[in-house]
This record gives structure tokens, C-alpha cells and sequence, in this order.
């Protein structure tokens, strides 16, 4: 199927959906305040040890990798609405070719990983299982997706086989699938780093938020807000704060403090 083809076969299939989800729910868009700090966890935070303070956490949907779950969502997610500025999730994504038994089964060859159509399809694929697992999740705990920040994990930990174009699709079919579910585009960005999105996803610059990773302090965190990449501003920059990952908010005047409402370690 051609790509503009399939493009408009999943927005057929599933505009109606997505117009509806997003008629019915009130979207508050990004809720993140400039200069504040808040945290991401996810699975190794399993242990119930998750910090103190802070103006909202990011949590893991997988177990590290697509098509895998996060255990202790329904507990994250619930430690992280009752923040001030609340829950946002994040989810790993990839384009691993014919070594993933999620991989379409009409794309046999090995070289159906540089298969734009292929990949598309994976990275909607990996969408759905997410989003479904998520607002089940969610909604035992009272939060509905549609009404949460969505970060796409692009880094080179996870299998980008493919070349550039490809890893590219894939990203935009799992970014497909959630505005037709009814996220707001507007509510969906990008983690990673100009280094890891370049190697995978070469020149593309969609222009979409960026939650960029490298700073190696909170005091330090404020320098990374101008590096952004994939013709995307910074939103927000992770730290390294005392075995967890903290986030500043970029923008204000402060060097990434919040009046005293700062995370801290236990």
C-alpha cells in the first residue's frame, strides 16, 4: 500500500474514533510550569521507592522496551496525579524488521525493516498495545490518556534497524494512532538527543516538542534548554539527581528551582 494510501486508511479507520475521544474530553494540553523540576520513573522503580517533592513525575507505559508493560503503572500513575502539576507518560519505541513477531506479517523480507509502509504499521501496532494497556491502567486509578502528555523514546537503546526513513515511519505511525485516539498533537513530543534521533531518524524535523536528555545536574539542566533538535523546542530537560531522573521545565527565570516545592531524594 502506498504510504499516502495508508495514511488515509488509518485516518479513516480511525478519525471518527478520534474526533469523538476528543468532543467528549476536556484536553488541559501541557500542564508543565517554566522553571519547575518534577521526576520520570518506571520499572526499576518497582522497588516502591520513588521521591519525594517535586511538580509532576513522567511515567514508563513499557518494561523498557515496545510491546512490553510496565508493572507498576497503576501505582505509578497514581503517585504521580496526586503532584501538583500531575501525571504525564512516556513509551519506548523501535523498528526492528522480521525479528519482531509483532513485525506485519505480510512484510517477509529481511529488508522490509527499510519498508516505509512496514514500518508504519509496526510503529502503529506498538501504539495500540500501548494505549490500550495505558487506559486500562488509567482508568483504574481515575486519569484518562487523552488528557496526558505523551513522550516517544527515541534513543539507540532500543532497535532501529532500518535505515532513516523507515525509523522515521515507524514514529509516525505510533504518533498516528495516538492523535486518533484523541491525544492532542500538541500534547505529544519527542525524548531523546540530537545524537540518538539523528542516527536513527536522520534529517527528519517534525517539529515537535523535545524532552531532551544529557544534563548531568539540576544546576546545570537550564544550559540544555536551547538545544533542541528535530526542529523542536526543549520543553523539559532530564538530570541526573541522586539515583533518579529529574526534569527541569525550561523557560522562566530560574535556574530550575520552584520556590521550595524542588524534588528531593529519600
Amino acid at each position: 500500500m502506498a504510504r499516502g494510501l495508508r495514511k488515509i486508511f488509518t485516518a479513516i479507520l480511525f478519525g471518527c474514533i478520534g474526533l469523538l475521544a476528543l468532543w467528549m474530553s476536556v484536553h488541559a494540553g501541557s500542564t508543565y510550569e517554566a522553571g519547575t523540576t518534577g521526576w520520570d520513573v518506571s520499572w526499576p522503580q518497582c522497588d516502591g521507592r520513588l521521591p519525594r517533592g517535586g511538580s509532576f513525575a513522567i511515567v514508563g507505559v513499557n518494561r523498557g522496551i515496545a510491546f512490553s508493560e510496565n508493572p507498576c503503572l497503576a501505582e505509578q500513575l497514581s503517585w504521580a496525579s496526586n503532584l501538583p502539576q500531575g501525571a504525564s507518560v512516556y513509551v519506548n519505541l523501535a523498528n526492528p524488521g522480521t525479528q519482531s513477531t509483532r513485525w506485519p506479517e505480510w512484510c517477509t523480507s529481511s529488508d522490509s525493516v527499510n519498508d516505509e509502509d512496514c514500518a508504519y504499521e509496526y510503529g502503529r501496532r506498538a501504539a495500540v498495545q500501548a494505549v490500550s494497556y495505558a487506559q486500562q491502567t488509567a482508568s483504574g486509578v481515575g486519569l484518562d490518556v487523552r488528557q496526558l502528555h505523551w513522550w516517544l523514546d527515541v534513543e539507540v537503546a532500543n532497535t532501529w534497524d532500518g535505515i532513516p526513513d523507515a525509523n522515521f515511519a515507524a514514529i509516525e505511525g505510533y504518533r498516528d494512532y495516538l492523535v486518533s485516539f484523541g491525544i492532542a498533537g500538541d500534547s505529544i513530543g519527542i525524548y531523546s538527543t540530537r545524537f540518538q534521533w539523528e542516527t536513527i531518524a536522520g534529517t527528519n524535523a517534525p517539529g515537535w516538542s523535545v524532552w531532551v536528555a544529557g544534563a548531568r545536574a539540576e544546576k546545570t539542566a537550564k544550559q540544555f534548554c536551547d538545544s533542541g533538535f528535530a526542529g523542536g523546542e526543549v520543553l523539559l530537560v532530564q538530570y541526573f539527581s541522586k539515583g533518579y531522573d529529574g526534569n527541569l521545565v525550561c523557560g522562566g527565570d530560574s535556574g530550575g528551582g520552584n520556590s521550595g516545592r524542588g524534588p528531593k531524594d529519600l
